[in-house]
């Protein structure tokens, strides 16, 4: 049996219930890399339980998803703020659509 079997059963668990409470996410998303990184490392630390490991994977994509909503708060704040945003807002706000900030936060983040 492999070692590694409860993080494999929790990292697809986590991402299974994540796709299906997201529709707008593509199986493919980077954001997996970033779970299996994440749970990983709870499993080195000593975590076994597949249950537990699917929560901390759970809890860990649902803090990405209240980052972007900081991130579009803020935005929304400063482009409210001002009578013309500069080009540099104006920016950001375009790669925010794009869907660009999300794999930039998952890279670096």
């Amino acid at each position: 049996m492999d070692d590694k079997f409860p993080l494999r059963v929790a990292v697809d668990q986590a991402w299974t219930v994540h796709l299906a409470t997201h529709t707008d996410i593509d199986a493919a998303d980077p954001r997996r890399c970033s779970l299996e990184r994440y749970l990983s490392g709870r499993w080195e630390a000593g975590e076994s339980d597949p249950e537990e490991l699917t929560c901390y994977g759970l809890s860990y994509l649902a803090r990405g998803e209240s980052w972007m909503a900081n991130f579009t708060q803020t935005l929304n704040r400063l482009v409210s703020r001002s009578a013309r945003p500069d080009w540099t807002l104006a920016a950001v706000a375009s790669l925010f659509a794009a869907g660009i900030t999300t794999s930039i936060r998952y890279a670096f983040g």
